[in-house]
């Protein structure tokens, strides 16, 4: 579901990366790919408050790459990620250097430490 430009430009930026600063670059990067991706706006039109079965929700691929960001096999940290990335895209931030603090001051933190020990 997820381009593959999009997947690419992520692992790029993220590389040789841990922990809050991985997260925060996969995020910032990933919001900056997703919306530039042709097919983001539908997409996008999958993605509704009151389903979490949509192919994108419920894609095992998007687990996944959200837990290799993370770097930690974490089911619930993958999630929380997912819903955090996918909340500043549903609703962005006019000014991209807000939205690039807010996810690198509660955003990426709160996904590690959310972290199961």
């Amino acid at each position: 579901m997820l381009s593959q430009r999009v997947i690419h430009a992520v692992r790029q930026a993220i590389a040789g990366t841990e922990g809050t600063e991985r997260v925060c670059t996969a995020v910032v990067v990933g919001l900056e790919c997703m919306r530039a991706e042709p097919l983001g706006k539908l997409i996008m039109g999958d993605i509704r408050p009151d389903r979490d079965d949509g192919p994108v929700m419920a894609s095992p691929l998007v687990a996944k790459i959200a837990e290799e960001i993370i770097g930690h096999d974490d089911p619930m940290a993958a999630q929380w990620l997912i819903r955090v990335t996918f909340a500043f895209w549903y609703w962005p931030v006019n000014d991209k250097q807000i939205e690039h603090e807010l996810v690198r001051r509660f955003a990426a933190p709160s996904v590690m430490m959310g972290l199961r020990p």
